[in-house]
């Protein structure tokens, strides 16, 4: 149910504040899709898992192909989506550290993340895929253990999510940063603020 209120919390926060591009479009679609589909109980949960994980990869590779990128980019894709496949084998294995609050966990990759790219879209494509791949790394070598059970997409979804609300705060104070800076160099001299 967590899934269903924080896409619902993102959809107003896109719609309301984000302007009308390609990037508000599709975001708001997979936030629909989330809201849709996060209580299906026809399928089975291996089927739900791959659903979503194939879901994230997708749209994050959608939202980092809008712009041509360096071939560093895609390293990093690769290279983080190994290190969350290891750090959350580290968090299942030793489950002391899942008392680590994932809303600062969030907070603190998505400001790693900024210091890859610096636009919304490449950031929010990094997320997603990040989540997806390292995930569907996750499962596989559980699945391999036999111990894939373990792995449940409604957390998953619920961090991705966090981490595209904390992403559009930062967005959104970045945008307003740029504004305001922008409204104090048209002031004229004995000028008041309007």
């Amino acid at each position: 149910m967590a899934v269903y209120w924080y896409a619902w919390v993102l959809v107003i926060c896109v719609y309301f504040f984000m302007k009308n591009t390609r990037t508000r479009t599709a975001l708001l679609f997979f936030l629909y899709f989330l809201m849709c589909s996060f209580s299906w109980k026809i399928i089975s949960p291996s089927v739900y898992l791959y659903a979503h994980l194939i879901l994230l990869i997708l749209f994050g590779l959608y939202f980092i192909s809008f712009q041509k990128r360096p071939l560093v980019v895609y390293l990093w894709l690769f290279f983080l989506s190994i290190g969350y496949a290891s750090g959350s084998l580290f968090i299942l294995i030793h489950p002391v550290w899942m008392h680590l609050p994932g809303f600062s966990t969030g907070f603190v990759l998505v400001l790693l993340l900024r210091m890859i790219l610096t636009d919304f879209r490449g950031i929010a494509g990094l997320w997603l895929f990040i989540n997806g791949a390292g995930m569907t790394l996750t499962y596989v070598v559980l699945r391999f253990y036999g111990k894939e059970g373990v792995v449940t997409a409604q957390p998953l979804l619920v961090f991705v999510l966090k981490g595209l609300l904390i992403l559009l705060f930062v967005h959104g104070l970045r945008v307003l940063k740029k504004n305001n800076a922008g409204a104090g160099k048209s002031k004229q001299k004995g000028d008041a603020y309007a």
